[in-house]
């Protein structure tokens, strides 16, 4: 077993930090105690161990979380999205089918010990037809612990969706709260969408704590090799990302390879249509997490030139054009 690199490390620490306090860490813990905190550092603790002897030692494969991109359509076109979603339109959309989408997990879960956090996402998840099938297939799966839906908040899905969705015994909504821009309050349903999801018990997350940066445009920066690992290296993205059915190092990186001709280096990948078998799929897997993936970074701005601005700043028509 290869020993444990930068990468298997930060997935070493994240899983056990998820397994204690949850998939954003402290904020999803309210201290009841001083006594009930001290327990959870004794847990963090313990579980930190186990992590490492089943990376190192077992040679388990442990994903802390992981975003699967549904579909590109959207109700925003943000401006800074770092997802890059605001390059696609009527003519390039990607739009997964839910037979395939059942394909592309199983494959990933071949060679997967478990999953702490799997993210359903967009564009908007709710525009997909079948979110209600994927979120309830994912649920059923054994080694994914806790699944998400990230929502934007512009949609109100209809009750039986929302009914069918509490039958998720590990669902959680995440709702990002962009009502921090004052152009987009009349657009999001806050209040609506909390009272509905609890009326049917769905656990909630409001996300409204963030900070948005500008990630850049699409163009070659025009780096080297060794400075494009640099910047990797000093990167805090750490979800990793499906799209296609390629697993990738982070979001920008799927998305990057979905837009069109960008060197994207095959090794930065893991192409889940291509598995052959539970053996394949583990081989791969600890391959992707034992090495660095810098090719992406050539499309973005590296840690000193990203500015804050302001979260989901919509694109005017004339940038739309």
């Amino acid at each position: 077993m290869k020993k444990l690199n930068e990468q298997l490390k930060i997935n070493t620490y994240k899983n056990a930090d998820i397994k204690t306090w949850g998939v954003w860490g402290k904020i999803d813990y309210k201290f009841k105690s001083n006594f009930d905190k001290i327990l959870k550092k004794y847990q963090y603790k313990i579980n930190l161990s186990i992590e490492k002897i089943q990376h190192k030692y077992l040679g388990l494969v442990n994903i802390p979380y992981t975003n699967f991109l549904i579909t590109t359509k959207c109700t925003f076109r943000c401006k800074h999205c770092s997802d890059l979603i605001q390059y696609f339109n009527s003519k390039n959309h990607f739009h997964i089918t839910y037979e395939q989408f059942k394909k592309d997990v199983d494959a990933l879960l071949l060679g997967v010990n478990n999953i702490k956090g799997f993210c359903i996402i967009g564009g908007e998840p709710f525009l997909h037809k079948d979110i209600v099938k994927m979120a309830q297939y994912v649920d059923n799966k054994s080694k994914i612990q806790r699944v998400y839906i990230f929502t934007n908040g512009t949609i109100i899905p209809d009750e039986q969706t929302v009914k069918s969705l509490s039958q998720c015994k590990k669902l959680c909504i995440s709702i990002s709260d962009y009502r921090i821009n004052p152009k987009l309050k009349d657009r999001i349903h806050y209040d609506e969408l909390g009272e509905l999801f609890k009326k049917y018990k769905i656990k909630l997350f409001f996300k409204n704590d963030f900070k948005w940066f500008d990630m850049g445009n699409i163009e070659s920066r025009g780096r080297t090799r060794e400075e494009n690992l640099e910047l990797y290296k000093k990167c805090n993205c750490y979800y990793n990302a499906i799209f296609n059915g390629k697993l990738h190092v982070c979001p920008r990186s799927a998305n990057l390879l979905g837009l069109g001709d960008f060197n994207i280096e095959p090794d930065d990948y893991v192409d889940l249509r291509n598995i052959q078998d539970k053996k394949d799929s583990k081989e791969k897997l600890i391959n992707f997490y034992s090495s660095c993936h810098p090719s992406p970074c050539e499309y973005c701005n590296s840690i000193e030139q990203r500015v804050e601005v302001m979260p989901a700043e919509q694109l005017t028509a004339e940038e739309s054009v």
